[in-house]
């Protein structure tokens, strides 16, 4: 359970003095510094292991121990597990048990293991999560759970990517995060906030990067704050050296969706009949594809990332916001070149 995952909003009071235009200004006192509060659990231990191949494959080994502090985090916990999805992904749970306040380990038993169709999405994907549920669990103990997770295909070819974030909500602690790859066929970048870098350890090619943090405050986050994981304490690493990189990687796979057919020039020309400015035939497009394809997300091998010819798209009338944009963008062609 990553200490992001569980986030409670809720709204402060602001005063605001305004000042009579004879009378003295009044100063405006700062707003207090975010209270301490009970968290519904904390974590305890939270150890990362990944080795990652050159093609970008690799492999991640968790440990992870939850303290539960709260009937509310009780109700959270009484089962973890890892999620993946199928042609892409593989994982395991090698180890799974409550450890209760006086030392006892009572650990899952064989039938206390499942297989799940995975996190619920706006759409269909091939997402499964082998589950595993606690035996026992009171407030006051601990859940602990030994997950292998492996990425038998990259995502982009030949690119490596993966990122963990802390929110301030969970109290965390003993995180240790630690990479092994070839710093000469698969260079990393990084990008971190919060997190302690120790020494980079070489042996040949093969480089070794290890990352601590540790948070022992529960701090609500700011109401009407940007997400938290904009600028919570995280640690993304990745073999693109910059966006435009990683664009181009994602041009590889969508450049040839967009080619509009009879049927997109068709419909364009139904749309901007008569009409000569660039920006309202723009307008006039967009209010078509926003009002006339349904947002459905279909996440089944790489659709996560590839979207669907334009022409599909219109026939199908759904499509997840890359479709949105390919067939948009189909449109938006035919009717450049006609200029």
């Amino acid at each position: 359970m990553r200490a992001g995952a569980v986030s409670i909003l809720v709204m402060g009071a602001l005063s605001l003095n305004v000042a009579h235009a004879q009378a003295p200004e009044t100063p405006v006192a700062p707003l207090a510094a975010a209270a301490p509060i009970q968290a519904p659990f904390e974590i305890t231990r939270d150890h990362i292991d990944y080795d990652i191949d050159s093609d970008g494959t690799y492999e991640k080994r968790t440990e992870e121990r939850v303290r539960i502090l709260s009937e509310q985090g009780l109700h959270l916990l009484r089962q973890s597990g890892v999620a993946y999805m199928t042609g892409f992904q593989d994982a395991d749970i090698e180890e799974a048990y409550t450890l209760k306040r006086d030392g006892t380990r009572i650990d899952v038993p064989s039938d206390g293991f499942f297989v799940t169709s995975g996190p619920a999405t706006k759409g269909f994907a091939d997402f499964k999560e082998k589950m595993a549920v606690f035996r026992n669990v009171e407030v006051g103990d601990e859940i602990a759970i030994v997950k292998t997770f492996k990425q038998k295909e990259p995502w982009f070819k030949g690119q490596f990517y993966t990122d963990v974030v802390f929110g301030s909500l969970v109290p965390t602690h003993d995180v240790v995060i630690t990479m092994r790859g070839d710093a000469e066929d698969l260079p990393l970048y990084v990008d971190m906030q919060g997190l302690k870098q120790g020494p980079t350890k070489i042996d040949g090619s093969e480089q070794t990067l290890t990352w601590t943090f540790d948070n022992d405050q529960s701090v609500m986050p700011e109401p009407g704050s940007v997400a938290e994981r904009d600028n919570a304490a995280h640690l993304t690493v990745s073999s693109f050296k910059n966006f435009a990189g990683l664009a181009k990687a994602y041009e590889d796979g969508a450049h040839d969706k967009t080619e509009p057919d009879d049927e997109i020039k068709a419909l364009a020309n139904q749309l901007t009949e008569g009409v000569t400015d660039r920006r309202e035939q723009a307008h006039r497009l967009y209010d078509w594809v926003s009002t006339n394809i349904k947002y459905l997300a279909i996440v089944l091998g790489k659709g996560g990332l590839v979207p669907h010819y334009a022409t599909d798209i219109l026939h199908s009338r759904y499509g997840d916001c890359k479709d949105h944009v390919v067939l948009l963008e189909a449109c938006l062609l035919y009717t450049s070149r006609c200029v």
